[in-house]
């Protein structure tokens, strides 16, 4: 009887692992990229012998919605970045572009997927979609004028009926289309028509429904919402353009909506519809910038969600289209941001869209997606660090209060970069600015950048035609903030490209200079490494030395490690700041760590205490700051000088072996090794070797000193500064988790250890 009950409960778990997929952990960029690479694969294997899913699970058989299955699912497998060339997804797509659709939905689908291919034989279909899906909706003199019904041409048509789904398809394919290029003259009074209708359709409480006779539901809500921000994109981009009070008031309801009411399931959709309703929430997310609906981080709490169902075959209720849509929220919802745009008390948002529109620029420039949002400093320090900069504008005086400055200050000190501009040619929000920089980086100063800077002479990316007036705060290893006094968000507003495309490069170059050039990650890949609950094996202390000359380098980096080493060696670290060589302090600890980038000269009772801390068993960690020689050089000179030999003795300074227990983990506990990835500048010095270039100072058998001549301090932010030389960003912590392991190790085992 027992055996049974046990088999029973044993089906049980597995057929629930089954509907709901593997046990799930903390929401990490990783598990998503898994999801999605899952969900690719399922989708890739329903695939019929004709080489379409038009037969394949969960697929629509009605002969008006032919073309439909395959084109959504194309849709998805192009936004996983599926290549439009290869064999398979390129059988489909020509598959679908002899298909002769009517209705609006399949004419959408299609003139969506083919918009991402950038295919060139694609374009005449793709120029017959759109105007297709202009001619379907239904014109002025129609009461529901703006808005679609199920068929777009064909003898079926016919401008009684309409909906809130067919009509926000119609749209997105129409946009779509035209983004890509697509060209039509038939754009006369469309975007008015569409505002209209949408406005005509909302409910008093902020929301959308299907039919005027339904409740208003979560998809349509974000249907309702998507089409909105389309509409101010389209309609509203010149410079004379404004916007009616009425669709500013509507947007405005419709966000209030999903503040009271977003869940990851359909609100009001019965139970059904969600993974549509979620493909709706992330269009409405990405499009308004808003990074949360209220306090519901709409992203996480979605993918957390959809993760949590997905099938062990990599599915969502064996169903293509569930699936499809699932895996267009993760894989639009994932792409990396661009930079936040801080809401704050004064007039932040007078360019409506100015980041929206550089966002839509880098994506053509980069050709692949990006996303944008919009943070405040009500929220954690993680939002903001979320994105590689922080744009911030305004007009009239900028002025914070201490709680927003602190934050600031702290999001400067883990790695953020400021960029700052006026939303208008504005001195009084420019003196202000440079007032609140001095508070956020009292340590230091503005400096005046001119057309030699990087940002605009190419170095970073594009040249830039009569560079701005600006200014930069550094602290010397990378760059904290940049004020430019020209409003550049107000050519982003307008998108005129012809004749603003150089402060559109300005931005993408802005953006190049936080991230070096070269890294863009998933959103959920922030510096911020969340503490985890263990139980801890043992507490390591560290000493970061304090000397004369600017030691305390990126001390948040410490924070970091000692995260990684909670999480993933289950030890405590304890890290004191500022002790000094020649005090008694340096006795209580086995390990200690010094930085810089101007040499360093001690003296003589410094060099006596690193000889006795030496002696005694300790471990020296030098890392050069930003890979500087001068400071590299004077650590061989002092520690030569202390121990009393020469520091051109051949017994002094060696290359580490790479059996060394510092790079292999082995014996350290944590059985991590580690090899070597560099930043670009770092490449340069080290020449592509896998084996950290690290070298090491032998006293009594054993490794006394490890110095880097590379920058590790740096990249503990795990930021991304322009130009720095040193590793990458995970290789300075796997270095430095395993050298504080290996320093604290007893002085009686190191020998045993150095060279294993």
């Amino acid at each position: 009887m027992a055996v049974r009950r046990l088999i029973g409960v044993t089906l049980a778990v597995v057929a629930s692992l089954s509907a709901r997929g593997q046990t799930q952990g903390p929401l990490t960029a990783e598990r998503v990229d898994d999801g999605v690479e899952r969900a690719v694969a399922w989708l890739r294997s329903m695939r019929d012998a004709d080489g379409t899913w038009e037969d394949s699970p969960g697929a629509i058989r009605e002969a008006r919605y032919r073309g439909g299955s395959t084109a959504l699912v194309s849709l998805a497998l192009l936004s996983a970045g599926v290549n439009p060339n290869e064999a398979d997804l390129q059988g489909a797509l020509d598959w679908l572009e002899k298909q002769r659709p009517h209705t609006t939905y399949v004419l959408s689908l299609r003139a969506q997927a083919l918009a991402l291919t950038n295919v060139r034989k694609y374009r005449d279909t793709l120029q017959n979609d759109m105007r297709d899906l202009l001619a379907g909706a239904h014109p002025s003199g129609n009461p529901n004028a703006g808005g679609y019904g199920y068929y777009c041409t064909g003898a079926e048509l016919e401008r009684r009926w309409f909906d809130n789904s067919n009509s926000q398809f119609g749209v997105l394919g129409v946009w779509m289309a035209a983004s890509a290029g697509a060209k039509s003259p038939n754009f006369e009074g469309y975007w008015q028509r569409v505002e209209s209708y949408w406005l005509k359709g909302q409910a008093e409480d902020g929301g959308w429904k299907y039919r005027p006779d339904r409740e208003t539901t979560g998809s349509m809500t974000a249907g309702g919402l998507a089409t909105l921000f389309i509409v101010i994109d389209q309609a509203f981009n010149s410079p004379r353009a404004t916007r009616s009070p009425e669709l500013d008031a509507a947007v405005k309801k419709g966000l209030e909506w999903f503040e009271r009411r977003f869940s990851p399931d359909n609100p009001s959709g019965g139970g059904q519809w969600k993974h549509y309703y979620l493909y709706g929430v992330e269009r409405a997310g990405r499009a308004s910038g808003r990074k949360r609906f209220g306090r519901h981080d709409w992203f996480r709490i979605g993918a957390a969600d959809l993760l949590s169902r997905q099938k062990l075959d990599g599915s969502w209720d064996a169903d293509i289209h569930d699936t499809a849509f699932a895996v267009l929220f993760l894989t639009h919802g994932r792409a990396p941001l661009l930079m936040n745009k801080l809401e704050f008390a004064t007039d932040w948002d007078r360019n409506l869209r100015d980041v929206e529109n550089l966002t839509r620029f880098a994506e053509r420039a980069f050709e692949r997606p990006f996303n944008w949002q919009i943070v405040s400093l009500d929220g954690p320090v993680s939002d903001l660090l979320e994105a590689p900069a922080l744009y911030i504008t305004g007009k009239g005086k900028l002025e914070f209060g201490e709680p927003q400055v602190e934050k600031l200050r702290d999001y400067v000190a883990r790695g953020g970069f400021l960029l700052i501009s006026p939303a208008d040619d504005d001195a009084e929000f420019v003196a202000s600015a440079k007032a609140e920089l001095k508070r956020i980086i009292p340590d230091h100063v503005a400096v005046a950048i001119d057309a030699t800077h990087p940002l605009f002479s190419g170095g970073v990316q594009y040249p830039i035609t009569n560079p701005p007036k600006a200014w930069e705060v550094s602290n010397g290893l990378r760059s904290l903030a940049v004020l430019i006094e020209e409003p550049i968000g107000d050519a982003w507003r307008t998108y005129r490209l012809a004749r603003d495309e150089s402060r559109f490069r300005l931005g993408l170059d802005a953006y190049l200079y936080a991230t070096d050039r070269v890294v863009m990650r998933n959103r959920l890949k922030t510096p911020i490494i969340e503490l985890e609950s263990h139980e801890l094996d043992r507490t390591v202390r560290l000493a970061r030395i304090e000397y004369d000359g600017d030691w305390n380098i990126e001390p948040a980096g410490w924070e970091r490690v000692a995260a990684a080493m909670n999480n993933n060696d289950h030890v405590r670290l304890l890290v004191s700041e500022g002790v000094r060589l020649d005090s008694d302090r340096l006795a209580q600890y086995r390990v200690a760590h010094v930085t810089g980038k101007a040499p360093l000269s001690l003296s003589d009772a410094e060099r006596a205490g690193l000889r006795r801390f030496i002696e005694a068993g300790g471990v020296l960690i030098a890392d050069a700051a930003g890979g500087s020689a001068e400071f590299a050089k004077s650590v061989e000179s002092e520690v030569a000088a202390a121990m009393e030999i020469s520091a051109y003795d051949p017994r002094a300074w060696r290359a580490i072996p790479a059996s060394s227990a510092i790079l292999t983990g082995a014996g350290l506990g944590a059985e991590t090794p580690v090899s070597a990835a560099y930043r670009r500048a770092g490449r340069r010095l080290a020449r592509g070797s896998d084996i950290p270039p690290l070298r090491v100072f032998e006293y009594d058998e054993r490794i006394a000193v490890v110095l880097s001549p590379l920058d590790i301090s740096v990249g503990l932010l795990g930021a991304e500064p322009f130009d720095l030389a040193g590793f990458d960003g995970a290789t300075c912590l796997g270095l430095m988790r395993n050298l504080v392991l290996f320093g604290d190790t007893p002085g009686v085992q190191k020998g045993g250890v150095s060279n294993n």
